[in-house]
C-alpha cells in the first residue's frame, strides 16, 4: 500500500459507536489531547494498549484494515 493512501485513511475523522455518547466522546478527545501533549511513542502506546487489554484486538484490527485496502 502506498504511503499517500495510508495517510489519507488515517486523516479521516472516525467516530465510533461509543463516541455517540457525548460524555464518552469528550473523554476520548481528552485522552487524545493528553497523548499528543506528552508526544507519546509507539512503545508506550503499545504498553497502554496492553494495560487496557486491547493489544491483541488492535493488532487484529490493524491487520484486517491493511488486508482490506
Amino acid at each position: 500500500m502506498e504511503i499517500k493512501k495510508i495517510i489519507k485513511v488515517m486523516s479521516k475523522e472516525i467516530k465510533t459507536a461509543l463516541m455517540e455518547d457525548a460524555k464518552a466522546d469528550y473523554g476520548v478527545n481528552v485522552i487524545i489531547n493528553i497523548l499528543k501533549d506528552i508526544e507519546i511513542d509507539g512503545e508506550t502506546m503499545q504498553y497502554i494498549l496492553y494495560r487496557v487489554g486491547m493489544e491483541r484486538q488492535m493488532l487484529k484490527q490493524l491487520s484486517i484494515n491493511l488486508l482490506e485496502e
